[in-house]
């Protein structure tokens, strides 16, 4: 495993900027309790076939946490701003227990399985103090075309500008359209923390939150939780964990820099759209073929991979005359061109005809009235 260390001094200078809350203890224990309370719903989900024992005592905790919200709100924001105030996390709160997700029906190897870290409901209520505090000093300065992890967008708000950009380049006359669908190896997992403080001290963070943030990121360990059974613990020298605020916004920093020299550039998280429009009478396909080296560049500096074996090229074209495809390459590695590909649940086509989006949200929904009605009737069966 590629292990990062992380490198960071708190300047000696600092702001007072380190309380959670503003106001008088009412308040900020008031504050403190809607924030513990939103995690009813955790507290009320159903047990799951892959880790019941784990989600039973998952939910136990935070009906604990909803049921004595008034009498734990003003000791846990003293935590919490004593914590703020000496950047330093608790012990516990980079503790977690990875419980795997598949990503597929019927998952082969571990590749096919999504990570989420289960950690304490005090530590997310930290993180959501944390990452308002964050946004608040960085929005002005987050990549434009990122929609993922910002407020007020959404996956609709990535696919509704893509299709735009698609749509208003093949209504015009010999133009079409090369896309690449880029996919980052392990993005969140191999996510070097000395590189995420150094992007977080360049976007104007304030010192005291980086020195908190690298003081969160620094120690963590965590335990596979399985159907009852809990692995040892291993100390992670990288990445960051799925499942809490921080995680996003440790990615939302790393990546905020890429792909800034090119317009025509989508970002959904770690999701990297970028398309260039091309002459059916002389396609030339070197634009977007800088562009990805540009991008190879910085993946270097970032410490990050392009999975060759996953980013796609599509050639957007509706003309009746046959355009050479484009030829695209990172390295020794050539691009796949595909005539489809899923972009954030949606398929895609080079034509935009919509027939296998359809046909497949066909098919899914039939599938999900199957699983209802043999639930009906086996609910019947059992009165």
């Amino acid at each position: 495993m590629t292990e990062f260390t992380l490198q960071y001094r708190l300047p000696a200078q600092q702001q007072d900027e380190t309380r959670c809350c503003s106001g008088d203890d009412a308040a900020a224990a008031s504050c403190l309790r809607c924030q513990a309370k939103t995690w009813r719903h955790t507290a009320e989900a159903p047990d799951s076939p892959t880790g019941k024992q784990s989600h039973t005592t998952l939910r136990s905790y935070a009906l604990l946490i909803r049921e004595f919200a008034v009498e734990l709100a003003t000791p846990l924001c003293s935590i919490i701003n004593a914590s703020l105030s000496q950047h330093s996390c608790p012990a516990d709160w980079k503790t977690s227990y990875v419980t795997p997700i598949p990503k597929t029906s019927s998952p082969q190897s571990l590749n096919d399985l999504r990570p989420v870290s289960i950690t304490p409901i005090p530590s997310l209520i930290c993180e959501d103090f944390v990452y308002d505090w964050a946004y608040t000093k960085i929005c002005n300065t987050v990549d434009i075309r990122q929609f993922g992890n910002i407020k007020a967008t959404s996956t609709s708000h990535y696919l509704t500008s893509f299709l735009e950009f698609i749509h208003s380049h093949l209504d015009k006359r010999n133009t079409s359209l090369a896309v690449a669908f880029v996919d980052f190896k392990k993005a969140f997992d191999l996510v070097d923390h000395t590189v995420v403080i150094s992007k977080a001290v360049s976007l104007g963070l304030p010192p005291n939150l980086i020195a908190w943030l690298a003081d969160f990121l620094t120690g963590r360990r965590q335990a596979v939780r399985y159907q009852g059974s809990v692995s040892n613990f291993q100390q992670l020298t990288c990445g960051v964990p799925m499942g809490t605020k921080m995680g996003p916004l440790c990615f939302l920093l790393l990546i905020n820099d890429a792909l800034t020299d090119t317009p025509h550039r989508w970002k959904y998280v770690d999701d990297c759209t970028v398309g260039v429009p091309v002459s059916n009478k002389n396609p030339d396909y070197s634009p977007l073929q800088a562009i990805l080296e540009r991008l190879q560049t910085w993946t270097e500096e970032s410490r990050m991979t392009i999975n060759h074996s996953k980013t796609v090229v599509m050639h957007f074209c509706t003309s009746s005359v046959p355009v050479p495809p484009p030829r695209l390459t990172v390295g020794p590695h050539p691009f796949q061109v595909v005539q489809c590909a899923k972009l954030l649940g949606v398929t895609v086509d080079d034509q935009l005809t919509w027939k296998q989006h359809v046909a497949s949200t066909v098919r899914s929904a039939t599938l999900q009235a199957v699983h209802a009605a043999q639930t009906q009737v086996a609910g019947d069966a059992d009165r």
